[in-house]
């Protein structure tokens, strides 16, 4: 299991260490982001993309570990369960599907007067995944399967009168947000699968620690993923990803949604608006 700091190359192995990782970020420079009913939120971001948003409450910061990613998705809607987790319905890559999608959100302390529909930016960070060469491994695979026999129980009567395959997996583009439909409570996590299209080695200049910061093919589109770069050092584009991801939303605002991002390259730009 990967902390969500170690997705972004900034991995602490005791309390002690976490507390000197926040002492040294809110004592750098930050972007003041916003302030309501007495919190006020930074956001502090290394040239890797590494970001971390805090919260100041009563002088102690609360921090989200995210990533200056570039996958911007239409919501519809937008209902905050409780500050550590929102549920929002996004607009699938197609325009014509949606898909429940339960996450952080950087503005989650701020979310009063959010309109209903608007655009976000998702990241996920590979909190337990695993990877591998192909789409055809992956679906050979246990990591596919939704359940045991066990869990599951025999397969129902249209399943074995059809002769279809037992327990159910996953295809290789997946998305299924935890506890956004049913009774389960919800949380910040995703079982998810992705075909990787791009991958970039970066090094978190503040800790000196590595990560990947990739793109992958899922049933909602294409989705900035972020690993721990120490374990997961030979993924290459065609390889499948699937497992639990953390994911976390950032709120665009209207008049910027179309505009590149600071140090975002003209093709990422073209690609994340459509133009390419």
């Amino acid at each position: 299991m990967t902390s969500n700091l170690a997705c972004i190359g900034m991995a602490v192995t005791s309390t002690a260490g976490l507390d000197a990782l926040i002492a040294e970020l809110t004592s750098r420079d930050r972007e003041f982001l916003r302030e309501s009913f007495g919190v006020q939120t930074y956001a502090w971001q290394d040239p890797s993309g590494a970001r971390v948003v805090y919260d100041v409450l009563a002088g102690t910061p609360h921090i989200v570990p995210t990533f200056a990613g570039t996958s911007e998705f239409d919501y519809v809607s937008i209902v905050p369960v409780s500050t550590e987790v929102t549920k929002i319905m996004v607009t699938s890559s197609d325009g014509i599907g949606h898909t429940g999608v339960t996450c952080q959100v950087e503005q989650r302390r701020h979310l009063s007067d959010v309109p209903s529909n608007g655009r976000i930016c998702l990241t996920a960070l590979g909190t337990h995944i695993s990877v591998h060469a192909d789409i055809g491994a992956f679906l050979a695979s246990d990591a596919s399967l939704l359940g045991t026999e066990d869990e599951l129980g025999p397969p129902p009567a249209q399943v074995r009168d059809r002769g279809l395959a037992w327990p159910p997996r996953m295809s290789s583009k997946a998305f299924l947000a935890n506890g956004f439909y049913g009774p389960a409570k919800p949380t910040p996590y995703a079982l998810m699968s992705g075909v990787v299209s791009q991958v970039e080695p970066r090094t978190n200049e503040l800790t000196g620690g590595r990560f990947l910061a990739t793109q992958v093919r899922t049933a909602i589109g294409d989705l900035d993923l972020c690993l721990a770069g120490d374990d997961y050092d030979d993924v290459t584009p065609g390889n499948v990803i699937a497992g639990t991801v953390t994911v976390v939303g950032s709120l665009v605002a209207p008049e910027i949604a179309g505009r590149p991002r600071p140090g975002e390259s003209r093709r990422a730009w073209r690609r994340r608006t459509g133009r390419e």
